[in-house]
């Protein structure tokens, strides 16, 4: 772990590993980078791969006192966090929950870094909309979120054209599953090459219940965003971890 100055505070960087693309996992809400440890370490026989503590979480400074910050500002300080570690595109993300907002807009900012897209349980603008999720405050180190102009980044930003995607969704029940599904589903038509995967078992937290799983749909997205091939059928992968196919 090494540390970096941005925008005056000291953000610190996570990485393993040699190669490309360089993976960059975007984690949860309030979730440090080393929750990710694992997974991260072994994606890193694979490729470099990256994770970046926000500020206030983890190893990273908290910010300077100021009002709230939306989603896009917090990518920003992101992608500087990695330029300053070398962690150069092309990029596949590994998107977590509010990481998957986080993914959104950093795709949005510049579509030709990013080369595939993993989303772990990942938060979208319909959660945001939602009457089924009522709280409206998101709030990480003393820092709160400005949502309503994050809602307004994220209806702005595109969708991802052919990039490979998977959409990894937790094994949801009763009245929750009526709600999350549909969100999960609409977020898998993102791209037009795209794998929806529920993981039978799993939490919200999957890369802990399942690791396999997770670390089954990084290695298909990095040898799709190597080769230049769409991905292939999810039920040749999948089921053999715990997967059941949507």
């Amino acid at each position: 772990m090494v540390r970096y100055r941005v925008d005056g505070h000291l953000m610190a960087v996570s990485c393993y590993g040699t190669g490309s693309p360089t993976l960059v996992v975007l984690t949860g809400l309030t979730a440090p980078a080393a929750d990710w440890d694992s997974i991260a370490r072994q994606a890193g026989a694979t490729t470099r791969t990256c994770v970046v503590d926000r500020p206030g979480v983890g190893m990273s400074e908290v910010r300077d006192a100021r009002g709230p910050t939306s989603v896009g500002d917090v990518t920003r300080e992101i992608r500087q966090a990695l330029a300053a570690a070398h962690a150069d595109p092309p990029y596949v993300l590994v998107a977590h929950s509010f990481g998957g907002l986080v993914a959104r807009l950093f795709v949005a900012e510049k579509p030709q870094d990013v080369v595939g897209v993993v989303f772990v349980d990942a938060s979208t603008s319909d959660q945001l909309v939602s009457p089924a999720f009522t709280d409206g405050t998101w709030t990480e180190a003393g820092t709160s979120y400005d949502m309503v102009t994050t809602l307004k980044q994220l209806k702005a930003a595109p969708s991802l054209g052919s990039v490979p995607v998977v959409v990894l969704t937790q094994d949801a029940s009763g009245d929750f599953k009526t709600v999350w599904f549909p969100i999960q589903d609409k977020l898998a038509t993102v791209s037009r090459d795209t794998v929806h995967v529920v993981a039978i078992g799993a939490s919200h937290i999957i890369q802990e219940d399942k690791p396999e799983i997770v670390l089954a749909a990084i290695d298909q997205v990095v040898m799709a965003a190597r080769s230049g091939m769409p991905l292939g059928p999810c039920a040749s992968v999948y089921p053999k971890v715990g997967g059941v196919c949507r």
